[in-house]
């Protein structure tokens, strides 16, 4: 092996890309930038990993490694997974490694108490942002795998729109559902109920959003509370299902009247919506894209200041993958998209009394690009009023 090393120390989702199979206990991975190399893991873990991993990784079972290889000493003085890491690295001759970028004990970082510890141990650290260039790039098997979290996704949205309309509206404009107040908790519940019958799903802690009137002013409220009828209502889920792919979808609904500056700025998201979809495609430079958006946005009359904020202060979008958010993006910063990129389009306007508007709209799709353009491989429909929207007839 090298004397550079790429090492990854519980990093869940680039050991996941690496090997080829979900690893949701710690572990350590060490090799090349082209995700091939060796698993440490415990004796627990060493017979299903063996199992599942992919052609390119080894499995170790680092209990017997050290039984074999390491003296008594060094046994002793091994506590954690770093210390593991540290004993291999020096047992293989490693002089340098590469670790992720990105800090703390995250999905894809590596903490950066490990990183002392790797230089304590006399190791030259190096960080690479992404860790594995060929992650950006996805192949058949994990846009398969992405489109099927997204119609996973998409099940509970209908779960949502079923209940929306069956809901009934209260004197006070409140949303009435089997005889009770239906809040934004209820609605997120059902849909996180409909995802895991559908897929086996999960979802993360802050998910799905339901935020109704104001709060869909800010594109991360969760929401609370009672949902009213004439309000937009932002709906954004993001279920990982056990092949440890994403699906991220978001759509802006109304139940009841609905006034003519909401759906002016509803249709102005969908413009842009689907505008941006005519743009993606390989060689597509990001940020034009953005600028583009933001653009048309001031032109009809909708600003964006970040210092209030208020507009789009959000990016266009971003990658999915065995992380929720993965680069690239479609946003501020310079980029080029390429063919194999599978990016989110999602759009959207908030504001919190501007011109009389209080609330959000957010349209959010997920999009393949490919050579000529792209794939999109959402299907849940794009209408304002819910009522409007037809439900699958197994609702």
């Amino acid at each position: 092996m090298s004397k550079t090393v790429h090492l990854l120390i519980e990093a869940r989702d680039n050991i996941g890309y690496a090997t080829g199979t979900p690893h949701h206990d710690p572990a350590v991975w060490i090799g090349d930038e082209n995700a091939k190399g060796v698993l440490l893991t415990s004796a627990l873990d060493f017979g299903s990993m063996t199992s599942h991993v992919n052609s390119r990784t080894q499995v170790i079972n680092y209990s017997v490694l050290l039984k074999d290889n390491a003296t008594e000493d060094e046994r002793t003085s091994i506590s954690g997974n770093v210390d593991i890491a540290i004993w291999y690295l020096k047992h293989i001759g490693a002089s340098e490694v590469i670790v992720p970028k990105n800090g703390g004990r995250s999905d894809d970082g590596m903490a950066g108490d490990y990183v002392d510890a790797l230089r304590d141990a006399g190791f030259k650290v190096t960080y690479a942002s992404p860790m594995f260039p060929c992650r950006e790039r996805k192949g058949a098997d994990e846009i398969a795998m992405i489109a099927e979290a997204q119609a996973v996704n998409e099940r509970g949205f209908y779960r949502a729109f079923k209940i929306l309309q069956d809901a009934t509206i209260a004197a006070d404009g409140t949303l009435m559902w089997n005889g009770h107040v239906l809040t934004a908790e209820i609605l997120r519940a059902e849909m996180c109920l409909e995802i895991y019958k559908s897929g086996s799903g999960t979802m993360e802690a802050d998910g799905p959003i339901i935020a109704c009137g104001l709060l869909g002013s800010d594109p991360h409220e969760r929401g609370h509370g009672p949902l009213k009828a004439g309000e937009l209502i932002v709906m954004d889920c993001f279920p990982r299902l056990p092949n440890g792919y994403w699906g991220d979808l978001t759509r802006t609904i109304i139940k009841g009247d609905i006034q003519p500056w909401q759906q002016d700025m509803f249709d102005m998201v969908l413009k842009a919506h689907d505008w941006v979809e005519t743009q993606v495609k390989n060689g597509a430079d990001s940020k034009a894209i953005y600028d583009g958006v933001i653009a048309m946005y001031e032109k009809a009359g909708y600003p964006t200041d970040t210092s209030i904020p208020h507009g789009m202060f959000h990016g266009v979008g971003h990658s999915v993958g065995l992380g929720l958010h993965e680069s690239p993006g479609i946003g501020s910063r310079a980029g080029t998209l390429e063919t194999g990129n599978v990016v989110t389009n999602e759009p959207g306007l908030y504001y919190k009394g501007y011109n009389g508007i209080t609330g959000g709209v957010r349209i959010e799709d997920i999009l393949v690009v490919t050579d000529k353009g792209c794939d999109n491989i959402t299907n849940l429909p794009k209408e304002l009023d819910v009522d409007k929207i037809k439900i699958p007839s197994d609702f």
